[in-house]
């Protein structure tokens, strides 16, 4: 079974590698040339969630004109998930 998926691929493979790197070719052109490094990336990955997060845990705490935006019953609150862990540690010392 295993040879035979090899061979499929292979003959796969053969038969759409020109225009996988046609694609390619076309992307990096696209993007100026070169494509975002790995850094780059991860800097904006974990921007984006950081943000994210802030945003959760603002409009699950504090009400903006008047009322709750993302009621903490069914939301909760990204800033009491390491109070577990907090407790936890202090139990123990």
């Amino acid at each position: 079974m295993e040879k035979q998926f090899h061979e499929l691929h292979r003959e796969i493979w053969s038969v759409l590698k020109d225009e996988v790197m046609k694609g390619y070719a076309q992307s990096t052109q696209a993007a100026g040339g070169e494509l975002m490094s790995r850094l780059t990336l991860l800097i904006w990955q974990v921007l984006v969630a950081v943000v994210a997060l802030s945003l959760w845990q603002f409009f699950a705490t504090v009400p903006v004109f008047g009322r709750m935006i993302l009621p903490p019953f069914f939301f909760s609150q990204p800033g009491r998930c390491r109070q577990p862990d907090r407790q936890m540690v202090r139990d123990r010392a």
